[in-house]
């Protein structure tokens, strides 16, 4: 979630992608973090803290950037 919605430790999570990203570090995470990151997404939306432009993006984001860290073999 810290990936997708800016709040505390999000620069920790960017720093651990960004190492991923070039093979320096392996992400690991279970199909229930999936539902996990679109719960609170869609919790945080009904509380008013995304806009609509962050929902319609952020899972969007998650799903691409997976996919791209599967291919690297970084996830």
């Amino acid at each position: 979630m810290k990936r997708y919605v800016e709040e505390r430790g999000s620069e920790v999570v960017d720093t651990a992608y960004a190492k991923a990203e070039t093979g320096e570090l392996r992400l690991a995470f279970s199909i229930w973090n999936i539902g996990e990151v679109l719960g609170v997404l869609d919790r945080y939306s009904s509380k008013g803290l995304l806009s609509a432009e962050t929902m319609k993006t952020a899972p969007l984001d998650f799903i691409s950037e997976s996919t791209k860290m599967v291919r690297l073999g970084a996830l």
